[in-house]
């Protein structure tokens, strides 16, 4: 019969990563967002903004938000956003140390090329 052997690994530092590579992760979902919007829905991409903040109400965790704004055959403007919610040991502590310092901070969002 083998031993089992425990082996305490650090998940928070083996994962961090820069805030700005974290954020080029979020983009592919973000261009894929884009290019279903405009061949499911026939819609025109206009302009989208990436914000990146601290919650107050939850501080292990700080949020990506994303608005994506599209016109439609009408040039009726549509927004789109979606919320989602990350540990903040997902990102370095030199990325932690500056959104905690700013609170927020915001991308701008082009398309997908």
């Amino acid at each position: 019969m083998g031993m089992l052997r425990k082996a305490k690994v650090d998940i928070g530092n083996k994962l961090s990563v820069p805030l700005d590579d974290f954020i080029a992760k979020q983009l592919h979902f973000t261009d894929s967002m884009i290019v279903a919007a405009k061949s499911k829905e026939h819609l025109s991409y206009g302009a989208g903004k990436l914000t990146v903040s601290v919650l107050d109400s939850d501080p292990d965790n700080f949020s990506v938000l994303m608005d994506l704004y599209f016109t439609n055959e009408n040039q009726k403007i549509i927004e789109k956003k979606t919320e989602m919610k990350f540990p903040l040991f997902a990102i370095d502590e030199a990325s932690r140390i500056e959104l905690l310092d700013k609170k927020i901070i915001t991308y701008d969002l082009e398309a997908p090329a």
